[in-house]
Order: C-alpha cells, then structure tokens, then sequence
C-alpha cells in the first residue's frame, strides 16, 4: 500500500511541529555557539495528509561554525537504545542549524540527507537563530522522490481558543468584543 492515495495527498503534505518539539529545537539552535544538530521522531498521520513530529533528541556532536561531527558509533548506540526500548521506527527528522545564515540545504546538507536513506522517508530541516526553517521531504519508495519547501505548521495544542481562555479575556479585559 502506498503512503499516499490520490495526487492531491502527495503534492501538498505538511509537517506539523507541536510547541513542545519547536520549543526544544529553537532552544538548542539558541544556546549552540556554532551549528547543531538534532534528531526527532516522525510519522504520517493519513487524515491529516501531514508528517507529525513526536520526541526530539541531542546527541553528543563537535559542532563549529559551520559544520557538525558526530561519532557514528554515538548513533549506533542511540539507535540501539531506541530498539532495546522497543520502538517501531527509528527517527527519520534530522534537524540542524545554520547559526545566522539563511535556511537552504547545502551540499553537504544534501550529502547528509542522502546517507539518511530507509525504507520510506526522511525529513530534514535547517533553522537558524532567527528561528526561520525550511523543511525537505525525501521519499525513498518506490522511488527517490524530494519535495523542497515542505510548509510546517506549529501546533499550539489546540485548534479552537478554550472557551476558559475566551471567558478570562472577557472578565479581565474591558473593551474585548463578546465571542
């Protein structure tokens, strides 16, 4: 079965980031020195037509100016961690800053992405300090497939404004139209 049922599905995905995991990003781009780089945990929610965020993970890393090392043997050993723990996928979000820069997926970027490959999909993002980002999808099967600019969308946690939060604004607030 295909991850996606009509053209419509596969022209237009979003990548939903919930507060907690967009928070966790920006704070790390933040206090890094140079560039950083972090991993998250990403599925596809069909209804949604959107890849979801879940967890996001630091790893130990050199990082400089303007590139990241890390020890393949740490990511061996997180993803063995992940799998002693039972999880059903590894993650397929790898994130990393540009410090000041502007968010595009360079060269190297883009070797990166291409050592990410898996079974399905991978998603890359780039911020910076500026709290700007891009995002990448890159789909494996059935073929290679990339799609630059993927829109992200930030879930505050809910769609429709609490009705606590309307009847506070309306109590403490003169001057605020009635909802």
């Amino acid at each position: 079965m295909s991850m996606f049922d009509t053209i419509e599905e596969f022209v237009k995905p979003l990548l939903i980031i919930p507060l907690k995991s967009y928070q966790k990003i920006m704070a790390y781009t933040q206090l890094a020195d140079g560039e950083i780089t972090q991993f998250a945990d990403i599925s596809y929610d069909r209804e949604k037509n959107a890849f979801v965020m879940g967890e996001v993970y630091l790893l130990k890393q050199e990082a400089g100016s303007a590139h990241v090392e890390m020890d393949e043997q740490i990511i061996a050993d997180f993803n063995l961690q992940l799998i002693k723990q039972g999880v059903a996928q590894l993650p397929r979000c790898w994130i990393h800053s540009h410090v000041e820069m502007d968010t595009f997926f360079s060269g190297i970027d883009t070797d990166t992405i291409d050592q990410l490959v898996n079974e399905s999909f991978t998603i890359a993002i780039v911020v910076n300090k500026s709290k700007k980002m891009r995002a990448l999808l890159r789909l494996w099967q059935p073929f290679v497939l990339t799609i630059d600019d993927l829109p992200i969308q930030v879930d505050y946690g809910y769609e429709k404004i609490p009705k606590a939060l309307h009847d506070e604004v309306k109590k403490k607030v003169k001057g605020q139209k009635s909802y």
